[in-house]
Formats: C-alpha cells, structure tokens, sequence
C-alpha cells in the first residue's frame, strides 16, 4: 500500500494564485492568503536485537479519521469515522467555501503489518485554505490516527529484549500572505509504545509551525520516526501512531474576527500540549 498527497497539486494552484495577486500589486490593494499543511505516515517496520523475537499483534487495529473547516462566510463542517478491523479504508471531509480538509486511513492484513510484506498500514492529513478578500479567517485541520496492542514471542516470559519501530512519514508546510493577510501553518506525526497502566514506554514525534505576514513559507519534510525500548517477553503493549495538518489565516481583521482567530489558536494550543505530554 502506497500513500500520496491527493490535493498536492492545489500547493501549486495557491502559488499561481499568489503570483497573480502579487502582480497586480502595484495596481491595487490586495488582501491576499494561502496555507497548505500534508503529512503522511506508512511503512511500519519492527526489528530486534534477538534472533528469536516475534511480534505479534494481540489486537484488531482501530483507526480514527478527524476534518475541519471553517471560515466566516460559510461557518463550519467537520466529519469522522472510526474502523476496527484488520482490512479496510476509511476517509473523512470537511469543505467550506475557503477551506479543504481530508484524512484517510487505511490498512491491509492487519496481522501481517510490520512482520511481512502482505501486511500494511499508513494514514495522510491535508488541509488548505485561500482568502482573497479583507475581513475573512479561515482555519481548518485533519488528524488521523491507528492504534493495536502487541507482545514480543521467542524468550522467556519476563526477560528483556530490544525491539525497535520505525514509520516512515512524508510531509509539506506551504503559507504565503500579502502585507493584508496572516497564516500559521503546522504538522506533526507521533509514534508511541506505551505500557497497559498507561505509560509511555518510548515515543519519537515531529511537530513543526510557522506563522507571517508579507512573507512566504513552503518546506518538504521527510523521514522516519524511530522508537527503540527494552521490552519484557510475552508481556502486552499498546502501539500507537498519529499525522496532524492544520491551517489558519486572516486579512485586515475586525475585532470579531480576531477573537475567531483566537478560538482556533487555543484548540491549536490544546493539541500541542498533549502532543509535548506524550
């Protein structure tokens, strides 16, 4: 199973549109922003030091896809769906008039993920946004994420060993405003191994944001999230990972707007703190 960006090519849409506004600049005023946010995880892979360990999944997978947008001339959309199971895909869309948000998640063989070829798993985030006229904010986001409980096989019950996870994930952050417009742009994927109390036994993450006015931004993040931990034969984990896109901008804003603005910032913030606790 292979994951792309299906709206990538509206990156390039924004950016055509931005010249065209730009080149008029100098013949009238122009309230002028674009934001564009990808992130995709895939490719689950597990190893280990010994020879004899064998990762079993204890558990069907469950995943969650999350959409929203929103902005001032057509209010809100959201939507959400959940599978458990070892097979399926699930999608989720938000659309209003200056915002596009998508996740999608998918798995293949669930049984088979990380241990063979047959088996597969990964998750995509985007969201978009385009204000061209003064007095408008936008924000929108897209989440995704999928979940199973494990044991490691092969030693004695109670012993140590060294396991490691990794996934992949691809990534892009795209804002441009004019001297009128502001974005703030974010990403970030999560892998974790937590313990049945509840504790993380080992996580690695990315998170990256940035914001401007008069200014643009773009910047392609690729790599691998990468969790290694002694683990005790035969005892159960829980294994999760997560992909995160979110964008918000205004222009020349009122006072009602602003506080708009702020509401979506504060749940910016909320996500944040909870992704710096894992």
């Amino acid at each position: 199973m292979s994951y792309s960006f299906k709206n990538k090519k509206s990156v390039f849409v924004l950016l055509f549109i931005s010249i065209l506004y730009f080149g008029m600049a100098g013949i009238a005023q122009a309230q002028f922003v674009s934001a564009s946010s990808d992130m995709a995880i895939s490719n689950l892979r597990f190893s280990s030091t010994d020879p004899r360990a064998e990762l079993i999944w204890t558990d069907e997978w469950y995943g969650t896809v999350t959409a929203h947008a929103h902005d001032t001339d057509s209010g809100s959309a959201d939507d959400f769906d959940e599978l458990l199971g070892n097979d399926g895909f699930i999608d989720a869309q938000a659309d209003t008039d200056h915002v596009y948000s998508e996740a999608d998640y998918g798995v293949i063989n669930g049984d088979f993920v990380a241990i063979d070829p047959s088996g597969a798993i990964g998750a995509t985030t985007h969201s978009d946004l385009l204000l061209t006229e003064k007095h408008k904010q936008a924000d929108g986001f897209a989440f995704a994420d999928f979940d199973n409980f494990f044991a490691i096989f092969g030693g004695n019950p109670g012993d140590l060993v060294e396991v490691t996870f990794e996934l992949d994930y691809v990534g892009q952050l795209t804002g441009i405003a004019d001297e009128l417009g502001f974005f703030e742009i974010d990403l970030g994927a999560l892998l974790s191994i937590d313990d049945l109390a509840g504790n993380v036994v080992m996580d690695d993450f990315i998170f990256d944001t940035h914001a401007g006015t008069n200014t643009s931004f773009h910047q392609d993040y690729i790599g691998t999230l990468t969790v290694t931990a002694e683990l005790m034969y035969e005892e159960e984990y829980w294994l999760f990972a997560a992909a995160d896109s979110e964008v918000n901008g205004y222009t020349v804003p009122e006072p009602n707007i602003l506080l708009l603005f702020a509401s979506g910032l504060g749940f910016i913030g909320l996500r944040r703190s909870l992704a710096n606790t894992l």
